[in-house]
């Protein structure tokens, strides 16, 4: 906080912990070729680990900036090398892997407010400062303006992707977005359309950490986010008008988006369920898609062409993963329905796999007649009720 103080919360932000002053001030994973590195700052310095073995610990930061606190940066961030860079207004310090820092200095009137580092060994160090200009400096070189995005005018915010293709992501001061593979000195045009028309001021962005794709972002008066690299975009539903007005940033905890502000943090739990299909028998004289056969649960001929549009969605979008359920109405033996939904979705799972996804991404269940949709007859019977559904959604 503002005040030093640090919170800690393991539920995405219901219920929050003060941790005591020695607690890390930041923490962070950070990917490498083989185990990962553990970052953790204090005010007593810094501690970089793999696994359980301590690579190296630094004493208090001698840095070259106002107060020499960490506390007192205005951002942090952590790379490879170059294992920990704080802002500090007009100067960006860099912790080196050997226990050392280093400053490099913002040109005279520059405020930055977002750093990142990037390249091996943290060669390549990206600012946005306070008036939505990038800049770049490259193996410890002064720092030069990346020009404006094509069109997008000044940047909003930014962020960059551990590890991965595209390596920065930027929202303009217009609504656009935009991708940078090459250290954010050349821009690329991303995603589909987005209405932001009502949103109002765009605030901060935020990358998933785990699954490629998937971003959201913070307007002063909505949330929206993308499952598949923006080319569909959905707004959270039930945020209340004002609730954003002092709003600084937003961060993923699992399918959860965490917004913080200056006087309040709000919890957007995002809807993980992405997209469902559901196969039910026909009522007679409907038309529509079907799997089985009545009481089968071998596929019917046309059943893959059927579920390729699934498969394909499933293999384009990497982040999601599928969850198969099987249903019955309740006519019949009660434990033969149970076993005949669980067989159902077994030869879903199957013709996904089929047809090209890996079957680790696919789970199924059968509920046999105890989650119906809809009202059956006199005996029990219900063709809607007598479905396979395939549940798409973020893990």
């Amino acid at each position: 906080t503002t005040k030093g103080e640090v919170w800690v919360t393991q539920d995405g932000g219901m219920t929050w912990i003060r941790r005591s002053s020695a607690a890390p001030v930041f923490e962070k994973l950070i990917p490498t070729a083989g185990a990962e590195l553990r970052l953790t700052v204090t005010e007593s310095g810094v501690a970089v680990a793999r696994g359980a073995a301590e690579l190296f610990r630094n004493g208090p930061p001698e840095v070259p900036a106002p107060g020499g606190r960490i506390a007192d940066a205005d951002a942090l961030t952590a790379g490879r090398g170059s294992v920990v860079a704080l802002l500090y207004g007009h100067s960006v310090v860099l912790g080196q892997a050997d226990g050392t820092w280093r400053s490099l200095r913002l040109p005279a009137g520059t405020v930055g407010s977002t750093v990142f580092l990037r390249g091996s060994g943290g060669k390549v160090v990206v600012v946005l400062d306070t008036v939505g200009n990038i800049w770049r400096s490259v193996d410890d070189a002064e720092f030069a303006r990346i020009e404006k995005l094509p069109g997008g005018g000044p940047v909003a915010a930014l962020a960059g992707a551990n590890g991965r293709t595209p390596d920065f992501f930027a929202l303009s001061g217009n609504g656009t977005w935009w991708t940078s593979a090459d250290n954010a000195t050349t821009w690329t045009r991303f995603g589909g359309t987005l209405d932001a028309t009502q949103l109002g001021e765009p605030i901060a962005l935020a990358l998933h950490p785990r699954h490629p794709g998937v971003v959201g972002a913070v307007y002063r008066r909505g949330v929206v986010w993308s499952f598949d690299s923006g080319r569909r975009w959905r707004m959270a539903a039930g945020v209340r008008e004002g609730a954003l007005a002092d709003a600084r940033g937003i961060r993923w905890i699992g399918k959860t988006a965490v917004v913080w502000g200056g006087k309040r943090t709000g919890v957007v739990r995002l809807v993980d369920v992405q997209e469902r299909a559901t196969f039910a028998e026909k009522e007679s004289g409907e038309s529509g898609q079907v799997l089985f056969a009545t009481g089968k649960a071998q596929l019917q001929p046309e059943a893959a062409q059927q579920l390729r549009p699934i498969a394909q969605k499933l293999l384009s979008q990497a982040a999601l993963i599928a969850r198969v359920e099987g249903h019955t109405d309740a006519q019949g033996d009660a434990d033969k329905n149970g076993q005949l939904s669980r067989d159902r979705a077994e030869s879903v799972r199957q013709a996904l796999i089929a047809l090209g996804v890996l079957g680790d991404r696919i789970t199924t269940a059968g509920f046999g007649s105890s989650r119906p949709v809809a009202e059956a007859d006199a005996q029990g019977r219900s063709a809607r009720n007598r479905r396979v559904e395939i549940i798409l959604v973020l893990p």
